[in-house]
């Protein structure tokens, strides 16, 4: 996911998951930006998650386990709650 609101380790279920096992998490986003909220990429890393960032990147994709969310919500409450019509989850292997 590109860009990081402050409630994004909550709203993706990425805490419970980092505090099991933060290897099995990585990051791309864009730091640069200015829209990424500084409090949760900090949290990712200082839990040893692996943060990336890459200038210009607007992908909104969230792989967690065998579950894939694709569409136009950023990680932040409003993106992930409030646009949930516009997102496709799914669990297929073929992805």
């Amino acid at each position: 996911m590109s860009y990081w609101g402050k409630d994004a380790l909550v709203e993706t279920g990425l805490r419970q998951r980092i505090d099991v096992d933060p290897t099995s998490v990585q990051v791309i986003c864009d730091l640069w930006s200015g829209a990424c909220n500084p409090a949760p990429i900090q949290q990712l890393i200082k839990s040893g998650v692996e943060v990336k960032t890459l200038d210009h990147f607007h992908a909104k994709v969230l792989v967690c386990g065998s579950d894939v969310l694709v569409g136009s919500a950023s990680a932040s409450l409003n993106g992930l709650v409030l646009t949930v019509r516009s997102q496709i989850k799914t669990t297929s292997k073929l992805l």
